[in-house]
Order: C-alpha cells, then structure tokens, then sequence
C-alpha cells in the first residue's frame, strides 16, 4: 500500500537524561529526554550501553541496524555531553547473523561485552580492547539462542537473566554460576517468569537501598512498548521471586512507540525509544488504520 513506509518504517534512537538512580525510583518517571541529533536517514541507533564519560563526551556501545540490511551491528558512539551530537561512530563487531544488546561487564580493568546473538543459537563473551575499539572472543558462555542475556554478581555467584527462541518476549530464564566465565546452570530447568508484561530483559541490573532490580521490557502491546522495573526479592539455588515497583513508558511526540533499554552511568542515564521513521505521518496513518479495522470488524 502506498502509506506502508510512513506507517510500519520504525526508528529506534537513544536518548540522554540528568536523573539519577535515586531520582528515577523516587519519582518513578524519567525528566525531560534529549535524543542523540546525528545525520544518519537509513539506519537506527537501539540497546545502549555506557563505556565511558569525560567532561566533554559520553561514550556508548549500542546496537546499529541498517534498515536495508536488517541486521545489527554493534557500534561505538561519542556523543557530545552538552549538545548530545553524535561525533563518531565505529564499528566494534559485526557477524554474519544479527547483533544487538552490547551488554558491559567490568573485572577490575577488565572490560568485556557479551551481545544478544541469538541468531547463531550461543551467548559469547569478547574481550573489549579500548585504544583500538574492537573486540577479541573469549569463549562460548551458553550454547543455547538467549536473547538480552545480563549478568549480575551477586551474593557470592554470577547470575544471568534471559530470555530465549523461540519465546523471546514471554519467558525468562536464570542461570548460575561460581565464576564469570565458568559453566551456568539453568534454575530448575524451567523460566522464572512467563509474562510478556515483564520476562525480557531491558538493561543492567540496578543495585539502590541495597536492593536488587532487574530492568524488564514489557511486550503485551508491542515489542518493548515501556521499561518495567522488577525487585528481586529472592534469588538462589533454589528460589527466585520478583515484583513489578513501577513503570515507564514513553512521553517523546518523535519517539512515542517504545522504550526498551535502560542504563544508568555517572551523572545521568541513558535510553532508547522508538518512533515512526516519519512521525506525523505515522501517527495520522495509525489513527486511521484503527478506525479502519474497528469499523470492519464491527461489520
């Protein structure tokens, strides 16, 4: 159809806010939102992930998709911390099958990233060589195709959180494991959470008031609509339980179809929404679609 372009083309961006950790919970909402400004027509920025901050730049890793490609990639992006400009882009990896979700962990100097590869059925860990700004495999964490995996260390044992094929946005699994790169068991063999409201993963694991949170997407409506924030309120060998404590979802006229990663660095906090490629179009053409489809299933 003539409007499928302004109506199904979506466009991912990230975003930049001053809000603290204490800020976010206290308030449960995000303040104002400046979106990354860059040039880019035919791809999308999604999945960001803290590197760095200087007093000048903010440095992340995050997902690129080139919309002819349909495949992401995993980029490094410096971004002006004032005008939120893009000022440079690398590429750090890029495989044969789909990238995204360049999820960070730090040992000591150490930096590593272990992106969402599910497509190749495995969760890999790279080393991250910063002066070069690429990566090196370490090993073959998980040979299973999880989607969004994050790791946490916590009460003495390093923890995943992921969701997997085929049912990436409803079920989430926990896997353990005595060190970073060591073997991981599946809880109980079986999710530990089966809602669509809150199973995939949507950022790190959040630690404030001694507490522990996991950032989780909610997909009832659309894929990764808003960020739902899970207390866990038990996790062990032989248990785990979470609560939902409040939700975000977007407030951006440009980028008002979703919200899915959140991540907090110093002095601030960083997001991704998602919009229509041409927004007012988009949004004209959906109320229209709507009525369309209420008025012929009325018939």
């Amino acid at each position: 159809m003539f409007y499928t372009k302004y109506l199904y083309n979506q466009n991912w961006n990230i975003g930049f806010t001053n809000d603290s950790i204490e800020f976010v919970f206290k308030r449960q909402a995000l303040s104002k939102v400046k979106w990354m400004r860059h040039s880019y027509k035919d791809r999308f920025f999604a999945d960001p992930f803290v590197l760095k901050t200087t007093s000048d730049v903010i440095i992340v890793l995050a997902e690129e998709l080139i919309f002819s490609e349909n495949k992401g990639r995993i980029v490094k992006l410096v971004v002006d911390k004032i005008t939120k400009r893009l000022l440079e882009r690398i590429v750090v990896l890029e495989l044969e099958t789909h990238l995204s979700y360049p999820a960070i962990f730090r040992d000591g100097d150490l930096i590593y990233i272990y992106p969402e590869n599910s497509a190749s059925g495995e969760l890999k860990i790279y080393s991250y060589d910063d002066v070069n700004s690429n990566v090196n495999l370490v090993k073959t964490l998980i040979r299973e195709p999880l989607a969004d995996s994050t790791i946490i260390n916590w009460d003495g044992k390093y923890w995943i959180v992921a969701t997997r094929a085929p049912n990436k946005q409803k079920k989430a699994y926990l896997y353990s494991s005595n060190s970073f790169d060591g073997e991981y068991i599946m809880f109980q063999q079986a999710p530990i959470v089966s809602d669509r409201g809150c199973a995939r993963p949507a950022g790190n694991f959040i630690r404030y008031n001694d507490e522990l949170y996991r950032p989780a997407q909610d997909c009832i409506y659309r894929y990764g609509s808003g960020i739902i924030m899970q207390k866990i309120d038990l996790m062990s060998d032989n248990s785990y339980s979470e609560k939902t404590i409040f939700k975000i979802f977007p407030t951006s006229f440009k980028y008002n179809l979703g919200l899915h990663t959140i991540n907090f660095h110093e002095g601030g906090c960083v997001i991704d929404g998602c919009g229509y490629l041409y927004p007012f179009m988009g949004r004209v053409l959906s109320k229209f679609s709507n009525i369309k489809n209420k008025l012929f299933n009325g018939i």
